[in-house]
């Protein structure tokens, strides 16, 4: 028994001492490998940095005070940098333009590169004198996997849209992540990022991205500016149409370039999306702020989408607003200098058959009434109506084809605020403005046949403001191009127009 113990304690001995031996020696050898590599550096940039360690159970180093220099200017440094899992000859392979034998990639598969990196008080030289530099607190990278780009990645080639293309799908990350981030210069302005994250990227699908705490301040100039923004976040985002836009817009020129990227921005797809307690302050001016907006969309079969949102506090308010005597005034009489919004939707989209559907839109604006709306529509071209030239936009809108549509207005306030503002302006009474505009509504018959008492039923809104409501149904689909071709007379029949109001 205590002869078994004795070998169990001289194992355990010579395990110890055998790692022992190969920590110390790894130090060495890893700090030599270090050494040189930063030796390696472009023509100009060189590098320092203090103590080392390096623990190979763990395949971790550790370097502290590493500073980056060119032509003798610091570019960055860092407290303490820790790197576990770093595939040293690989990452060469991808980012070191002298690693593509004949200018072509060493080889096309994806490898691990980088198992993780922390980074402490990265500070980031501007370059520029009296220029403050952007501190980052702490970076974070993890897991980081990636193959050779297309080229040597050298200055010119990655200005290219193909390289950047390519780019976009040769690395992968699990995360990266910033946390307290600051650039300020002493009474000209400051910009903080409490954190900012990103999960899950992979061939510009991206599963998460967060940011948090933003505070950006402008005190000098004509008009100070203060912006605050408590947190915004997307989910599930897809954008590889995006990449695939970029990669075949290398041979445009740079106007037709940014078309095809707004419209492939237009069309990518995002799950989920929140913002949460914005505020903007201008001074003197508005004074701008949000609650919340929060939406989310899902993809099913055949592409169609599915989507809700909703939006609480949106709130404009003149504050020190500077204008006018008379624009003072009418807000004066008009009873508010304060808006705000709260919004909630729901519709659905299928870009195979171009079918429309919103189920509902709310938009209550506090105190003053709730505007709903619904439709259903055919013959939505989405790459027409996002294209930049008019005519095919214009021609795009005309293709539309109306099933159903409905709006309608529910009052609180509104109008009886509006009919003050104007009788002001008219210098009359809200009853004499009443009565204005009920005369042109008299020829309304004429447009609407089969409604003879649309008029009347508009006047009965505007004397007693309760509720005025709008639809469409026409008795077979039709396009807007087919109602504007239509004689005056005929186009509320076509759109099986109905006016009510009470």
């Amino acid at each position: 028994m205590m002869r078994r113990n004795l070998i169990g304690v001289l194992v355990v001995l010579v395990i110890a001492a055998a790692v022992l031996v190969f920590r110390i020696g790894g130090r060495h050898e890893v700090r030599a490998t270090l050494d040189q590599t930063l030796a390696t550096l472009p023509p100009g940039t060189t590098a320092t940095h203090g103590a080392t360690d390096y623990d190979p159970i763990t395949d971790t180093l550790t370097i502290h005070d590493l500073v980056l220099n060119h032509d003798g200017r610091k570019l960055g440094s860092a407290d303490v940098v820790v790197a576990r899992g770093a595939h040293i000859e690989a990452i060469r392979a991808v980012f070191d333009p002298d690693a593509y034998p004949d200018g072509k990639p060493a080889w096309t598969d994806r490898r691990a590169l980088l198992g993780h990196l922390d980074i402490q008080s990265l500070r980031i030289e501007s370059g520029q004198p009296d220029t403050p530099p952007l501190l980052i607190r702490h970076a974070v990278l993890d897991t980081v996997a990636g193959r050779p780009f297309i080229r040597p990645p050298t200055p010119p080639n990655r200005s290219a849209a193909d390289f950047q293309a390519d780019a976009a799908r040769a690395v992968t990350f699990h995360l990266v992540t910033l946390e307290g981030i600051d650039l300020s210069r002493d009474g000209q302005g400051h910009f903080g990022v409490s954190s900012a994250s990103l999960t899950d990227y992979d061939s510009g699908q991206l599963g998460d991205g967060r940011i948090e705490g933003v505070e950006i301040s402008v005190p000098q100039g004509s008009r100070p500016v203060a912006f605050s923004l408590a947190k915004i976040a997307i989910g599930s985002v897809d954008l590889q149409s995006v990449v695939a836009a970029l990669g075949a817009s290398a041979e445009l020129d740079p106007a037709a370039r940014g078309r095809a990227m707004a419209g492939a921005f237009s069309g990518a797809h995002g799950g989920r999306f929140d913002l949460d307690g914005m505020a903007l302050k201008i001074t003197p001016g508005p004074r701008i702020d949000l609650a919340s907006f929060h939406s989310q969309s899902t993809l099913q079969a055949g592409g169609v989408a599915v989507a809700s949102g909703a939006l609480r506090g949106l709130s404009v308010a003149a504050e020190d607003s500077v204008m006018p005597p008379a624009t003072r005034d009418m807000m004066q009489r008009f009873g508010a200098d304060r808006f705000v919004l709260d919004e909630d939707g729901e519709g659905t989209s299928n870009p195979v058959t171009k079918h429309f559907d919103l189920s509902r839109l709310d938009l209550a604006f506090h105190d003053l009434g709730t505007l709903h709306l619904a439709a259903s529509l055919d013959g939505i071209d989405r790459e027409g109506l996002r294209a930049t030239d008019v005519k095919a936009r214009g021609a795009a809108i005309m293709q539309i084809v109306i099933d159903h549509a409905a709006l309608s207005f529910d009052d609180k306030s509104l109008v009886g605020r509006v009919i003050g503002v104007l009788a002001m302006q008219q210098n009359s009474t809200p009853e004499a403005v009443r009565a204005q505009a009920a005369m042109p509504l008299a020829a309304l018959s004429m447009l609407l046949p089969d409604e003879p008492d649309a008029a009347s039923q508009i006047t009965a809104f505007l004397e007693h403001p309760h509720s005025l409501s709008i639809t469409l149904d026409p008795p077979t689909p039709v396009s807007l191009a087919q109602v504007a071709a239509a004689p005056m007379q005929s186009r509320a029949h076509m759109l099986g127009l109905k006016i009510t109001g009470n």
